[in-house]
């Protein structure tokens, strides 16, 4: 025989249900509520009895332009007490008001469950709530990620594109290079300067590049040098070396430059991941050569001021020179010896950073510059800091050609690519700041 309940057995259900449970009259006067009610509201028992539910829980004003959240909850709270039946609202977003007139995001499902009397009339409405924010958050941040993942194989299909688009280039260069008789000097020099980059006009930035090649035979091929503004506001800049000195250099140098480009501009990670991308391209691809390379980014800092922060990694290249606006100039060094590209495909490489102050500059270059047979590399490097700071009032191609004719000769052993990057004082501008791209014997 199953036993009635009593009243102190529905008290007790009604305080150990783990569900939130509230109870309102016709006149939506907050009756009663269940422990975990209060606790899901941050409310007392005390605090709600007999009051307006809407007094309780007011509207958010965050929301309250356009979208009325109580509108909605209240509506369904009369139809319940006028019709007799079970209403429901599914994900419905009711804020919590907080101290301090603060209002806490909050999404709920909502059931009214109308109690009648023996008359059959509505008596009293249980308000029975699940807070299911924690789904919609989970939902939002799947949605999120999948919006992000869209954005992703947009990128990479663009940066696949250009790929296909540089490889097509170079299929056509290779053709004709081997309808050609001979594969001399002037072939190779001709692919080097054909695959070589037109500076882009960047402020308050000034680019300027020179190429030269080697006086023997055709020992061209190897150096090269990159810029392009990237979509972030960001200045990317490259300056690398192919082993080798021939067409086929001059060839894989072409790959190597145009993945490079590719992986910066899709890419929003620092220039050490970057690096890494093309280590692991050239493993895939089957890109049987050794460079070096280093990879740099200028950006603005935090503040309003002209400055610039760089950001760098180096795969065994010859480090960077920042020449600073007083004249002196320090090498940046990061530290030891890099593993080189096509050595390691997982090498992780540090990413290092200098503020660069107006009125300063930063030279790239290949080791070409400095390396001479019969002479100390550290003397050479040396020379190559004194020459800067000899020539710190000079600007742009001025500049350039004064410090290659401190350094080089007329015939040169090797080639050489040199990129200076100068941050000029506000209001130091005149016409495009590409003052440079590839020239003539450059």
């Amino acid at each position: 025989m199953v036993t009635a309940l009593t009243h102190a057995q529905y008290a007790a259900l009604f305080r150990a249900t783990p569900v939130a449970l509230m109870v309102f009259d016709r006149d939506l006067l907050m009756t009663h509520a269940n422990p975990a009610y209060l606790a899901a509201t941050a409310k007392d028992l005390d605090e709600i009895r007999g009051r307006y539910v809407f007094d309780v829980f007011p509207n958010s004003p965050v929301t309250r332009e356009g979208y009325d959240q109580a509108a909605s909850l209240e509506g369904v709270m009369r139809a319940a007490v006028t019709t007799g039946l079970p209403q429901l609202l599914a994900e419905y977003r009711y804020d919590i008001p907080l101290a301090a007139g603060e209002f806490e995001v909050r999404y709920w499902n909502v059931n009214e469950i109308p109690v009648l009397d023996d008359a059959g009339e509505v008596d009293l409405v249980l308000h029975f709530t699940e807070d299911v924010t924690h789904l919609v958050r989970e939902r939002e941040a799947r949605d999120s990620a999948r919006r992000l993942n869209v954005d992703l194989q947009r990128r990479v299909a663009a940066a696949q594109l250009d790929l296909r688009q540089r490889a097509a280039e170079l299929e056509v260069l290779n053709l004709r290079l081997q309808q050609a008789s001979a594969h001399d000097r002037s072939t190779a020099e001709a692919l080097q300067l054909a695959m070589l980059t037109t500076l882009p006009a960047v402020e308050p930035l000034r680019l300027t590049a020179r190429y030269r090649a080697a006086a023997v035979g055709d020992r061209v091929g190897g150096d090269w040098y990159d810029a392009l503004a990237l979509r972030d506001g960001k200045t990317a800049v490259a300056i690398g070396d192919v082993s080798g000195h021939d067409i086929f250099a001059a060839a894989v140098m072409g790959q190597l430059r145009s993945m490079l480009r590719a992986f910066a501009w899709a890419s929003e990670e620092p220039p050490s991941l970057i690096l890494r991308q093309l280590d692991r391209a050239m493993r895939d691809l089957q890109v049987q050569t050794y460079a070096s390379a280093v990879l740099a980014t200028f950006e603005r800092t935090d503040d309003a001021g002209a400055r610039r922060v760089m950001r760098w990694t180096n795969a065994g290249h010859p480090a960077p020179i920042l020449l600073r606006p007083d004249g002196t100039s320090v090498v940046l060094d990061d530290g030891g010896p890099a593993v080189m590209l096509g050595v390691l495909p997982e090498t992780r490489r540090p990413d290092h950073e200098v503020v660069v102050e107006p009125g300063s500059a930063v030279l790239f270059y290949t080791d070409g510059l400095v390396e001479l047979r019969g002479t100390d590399l550290l003397d050479r490097t040396v020379a190559l800091r004194a020459s800067l700071e000899r020539h710190h009032t000079l600007t742009g191609a001025a500049r350039v050609d004064a410090v290659m004719g401190d350094m080089l000769g007329a015939e040169l052993d090797d080639d050489v690519a040199v990129l200076l990057v100068e941050l000029a004082v506000t209001g130091d501008f005149s016409g495009r700041l590409a003052t440079s791209g590839p020239t003539g014997d450059l």
